[in-house]
């Protein structure tokens, strides 16, 4: 690409790189100057990296639960991609502690605390609530019903 550039004025560079592993980018960007020898050259370099996370479908039913007793169910969460990727399950699109607002019943709020990597959502708790996860590795996440 040639671009002329008028004296005092300037111009904008939008330079977009596709990750598909990660890998260490290094490249050179040249501007030639009129009236100049030598081109000027600018040096580009950073880390290219290509997350991707396999997450299961998230529809859970815990069925009837009797008084007294608990049940779990576990997520498992993969990442195959060259990148570690941290997570942090949000409820509401906010972090606890809080009330959540039930909305199909109005009376009714649901308490959200958290107590290190728990978060507890009424009767629910979810662990580990945030993590990373690394390249080739997978997570497991409980969900427990009270």
């Amino acid at each position: 690409m040639q671009e002329t550039i008028a004296p005092g004025s300037s111009i904008t560079l939008e330079i977009r790189v596709k990750a598909l592993s990660v890998e260490l980018l290094r490249s050179t960007l040249t501007i030639s100057i009129d009236g100049h020898k030598e081109p000027m050259h600018v040096l580009l370099n950073g880390t290219v990296a290509a997350p991707h996370l396999i997450v299961p479908s998230l529809n859970f039913n815990f069925n009837v639960m009797r008084v007294n007793t608990d049940k779990q169910i576990f997520v498992e969460v993969r990442n195959t991609g060259n990148f570690v990727v941290g997570y942090e399950i949000l409820i509401n699109n906010e972090t606890a502690p809080g009330v959540f607002e039930n909305k199909k019943n109005d009376n009714e709020n649901v308490e959200i605390t958290r107590k290190g990597d728990v978060l507890n959502v009424g009767c629910m708790s979810l662990s580990p609530c945030f993590s990373k996860i690394h390249p080739g590795k997978k997570i497991r996440i409980i969900l427990s019903g009270k």
